[in-house]
């Protein structure tokens, strides 16, 4: 068995002291650790060197999964490297992943470059090991959140499609795939101004199955091929971004797509439901392209 290794540089937008503190405290962390719909009952982080971790992870079907690990180095508030595991029924420990987490001041941001490393693992970790990507990214989408205090006015929908990275980031990226399923069922859409890259512009006008139109303005922020996507919808009367991450999962990928709104926006149940409705059928547009995809 080929032993997986994973790599993430994410920037967070808060002080690398509150970053450091969100990975080291155990209250902080509990707030983020695991997928999207996880939670964390029972979370024991001693941030020395030999201190032990316990992270208790409760799945949306009430199931809890447990994950054990310790501390190896700790040079605050720079960098940190744990060890984390999963054990089986007898308690004997599936794999075993070593965590290498670097903090770079950035002003008033932070660079957090991660490294998981698979180390040992038993033919039993092979059912485990294919989601180890998705399930950092997610945990970082969730610290994201946890870090600017977003959850409350965040829409997430999460999908498992039948398609690479890559060529769902080429759906994204490319004019005449992202015109043919953006937006939710019954629109279509021309774009008049597409400039897929950090700052670009992208114009389009979304014609709805009521015959009206409705002009849209987007900037790209950051494109990490093929992983990330941020885009921003700078105009009234509804501020927000898109956060698409899209992570490999042995034939599938994950895409989470989160669509936050800026501070301040009230997102009251009814106009919720709404917005979910519609990015699931924006996500349903995406599979039947990918589908139509070379």
């Amino acid at each position: 068995m080929k032993l997986p290794r994973v790599t993430f540089r994410r920037i967070f937008d808060a002080p690398r002291a509150t970053v450091w503190r969100a990975w080291t405290d155990p209250k902080h962390l509990a707030k983020w650790w695991g997928p999207f719909g996880w939670t964390a009952p029972v979370c024991r982080f001693d941030a020395r060197p030999g201190g032990a971790i316990r992270v208790d992870m409760k799945g949306p079907d009430g199931g809890v999964h447990t994950m054990l690990g310790s501390v190896v180095a700790v040079a605050a508030p720079r960098r940190l490297v744990f060890l984390s595991g999963v054990p089986d029924a007898a308690g004997r420990m599936m794999f075993e992943v070593r965590n290498t987490v670097t903090f770079a001041a950035r002003g008033r941001r932070t660079l957090v470059a991660l490294e998981a490393r698979v180390v040992r693992a038993t033919a039993a970790a092979a059912a485990f090991l294919p989601g180890m990507e998705a399930g950092w990214c997610q945990s970082l989408d969730k610290l994201d959140a946890a870090l600017a205090g977003s959850a409350k006015r965040e829409i997430v929908s999460v999908r498992c499609l039948r398609a690479s990275p890559r060529k769902i980031f080429r759906a994204w990226t490319t004019a005449r795939h992202l015109a043919r399923w953006w937006g939710p069922k019954g629109f279509t859409n021309t774009i008049s101004t597409f400039q897929p890259r950090p700052g670009g512009r992208w114009d389009l006008v979304m014609h709805g199955p009521d015959g009206r139109d409705y002009p849209n303005l987007w900037r790209f922020v950051e494109l990490e091929p093929p992983r990330r996507i941020v885009l921003e919808h700078p105009s009234r009367p509804h501020r927000f971004r898109i956060l698409a991450t899209f992570s490999a999962m042995g034939p599938q990928t994950l895409v989470a797509f989160r669509q936050v709104f800026a501070a301040g926006t009230a997102l009251n149940p009814k106009f919720r439901e709404f917005l979910r409705k519609a990015n699931e059928e924006n996500l349903d547009r995406l599979e039947a392209e990918l589908a139509r995809m070379s």
